[in-house]
């Protein structure tokens, strides 16, 4: 059976999967903690989805926290008027901190800068609210039969600075969302 639940007024299939985030990242470019961990696989663009999950992770097993702040970060994509549309949010005690999603900075005839949205909730972010914080970043799919989430693997840029947050601010965990197709059905 496909069971349905409604976060934040959007509706979600709970049949789909994402991935979960924490020191080290489960699915996806480890990132180092304040803690000793043993030795991690790294992880590069041709790694599968199937090899990202270790174990699967089903959306019915989130936390009704965890699914609102996917999806928090999934409505905050919607902003974007990029092709790709990321969003990201910073929560902390159960309250998000600060919001970003991926923009265009600046461009000239030959090149098109933008702003990722973890690099945007980050900037947008007081440093102390860094502390034991956790950041969800999600991808948008723009599909015109309905949109879904995609997968929003941090780039090297995105991982570097998400480490420094983790090392210098004491950044906890990090979620982002997996090529999953997941139907998401808004009001």
């Amino acid at each position: 059976r496909n069971y349905m639940r409604t976060v934040m007024g959007v509706c979600i299939s709970l049949a789909s999967v994402v991935v979960l985030l924490s020191p080290p990242l489960q699915g996806g470019v480890p990132l180092k903690s304040n803690k000793k961990e043993p030795t991690r696989t790294r992880y590069n663009s041709d790694t599968t989805a199937a090899e990202l999950l270790t174990p699967p992770i089903q959306l019915s097993d989130l936390p009704l926290r965890r699914m609102r702040y996917m999806m928090l970060a999934y409505l905050e994509a919607a902003k974007s008027v990029l092709a790709k549309q990321h969003g990201a949010v910073i929560v902390k005690n159960g309250n998000v901190v600060a919001r970003g999603h991926n923009r265009e900075t600046c461009s000239t005839q030959r090149a098109r800068f933008s702003r990722h949205a973890e690099e945007d909730a980050l900037r947008n972010c007081p440093p102390h609210h860094l502390r034991d914080a956790d950041l969800y970043v999600v991808r948008r799919g723009k599909s015109d039969d309905a949109p879904d989430i995609q997968l929003s693997q941090p780039c090297e840029a995105c991982r570097v600075l998400i480490e420094a947050c983790v090392k210098k601010y004491g950044l906890r965990h990090t979620y982002f969302s997996v090529n999953t197709k997941i139907d998401v059905e808004l009001p």
